[in-house]
């Protein structure tokens, strides 16, 4: 759809860099299912996102938007997402620490920049 002149906004981008959280591969290794779930993963990864925003979010935040949520997995993610690399899309962070109204209007400037 983008080569036609759409813009594809998506919430989501597969990660090799940390294996079993955020949008990365779940399963694991040596069964053909987790075989099968990386063989897409590197497929997909093969296509470059023009621009990512990477959402850094401090964990006491984080726990307390989702108090119903495992408090060392969500600081392990807040650790983890620096890590993550995302080809060569370009990637723009985001302190997600502030409210939401202040990180959407935020995004939504940087896409306007670049249509």
């Amino acid at each position: 759809m983008s080569r036609t002149g759409s813009v594809v906004i998506c919430d989501r981008f597969p990660q090799l860099d940390v294996k079993g959280m955020n949008d990365g591969p779940h399963l694991l290794p040596k069964d053909w299912c987790a075989d099968l779930e990386m063989k897409q993963f590197r497929k997909v990864r093969n296509y470059d996102a023009d621009l990512v925003f990477r959402l850094l979010v401090s964990p006491e935040v984080a726990c307390a938007r989702k108090p119903e949520h495992n408090a060392e997995m969500i600081k392990l993610k807040c650790d983890n997402i620096s890590k993550i690399s995302f080809g060569n899309s370009e990637v723009i962070d985001i302190d997600a620490d502030l409210p939401y109204d202040q990180v959407l209007l935020r995004v939504k400037q940087e896409i306007w920049k670049k249509l």
